[in-house]
């Protein structure tokens, strides 16, 4: 089996995992009950969990460190959106960024 049928069918067991969490809450409703305080803490799993997945992103390509210039990128948009801009200029501004140190490297 060759690499991209690997990674196609990865990607279709995380779309399958997603729709069968998704439809699980729904057909589930009538039997269980969640307090507004469990809501807020599964919200915050799941923030959390994509948080630290697009650290490590960021940070790392395969097993190898990533360059200086996405990690400002990064950074900038991350700044951007604490200032909360629109989501199209911090995904211009960050990029832009990048590619601007990419070319100065």
């Amino acid at each position: 089996m060759n690499q991209q049928m690997i990674i196609l069918i990865g990607i279709m067991i995380l779309a399958g995992g997603t729709y069968l969490i998704r439809y699980s809450g729904l057909a589930f409703n009538h039997y269980f009950s969640i307090s507004k305080q469990q809501e807020q803490l599964f919200n915050d799993a799941a923030t959390t969990l994509l948080f630290s997945i697009a650290i490590l992103s960021t940070f790392f390509e395969g097993n190898e460190s990533t360059d200086f210039a996405k990690i400002i990128g990064v950074a900038v948009g991350l700044y951007l959106i604490w200032k909360n801009y629109s989501l199209i200029s911090i995904i211009l501004v960050s990029t832009l960024v990048t590619t601007v140190f990419r070319l100065i490297k």
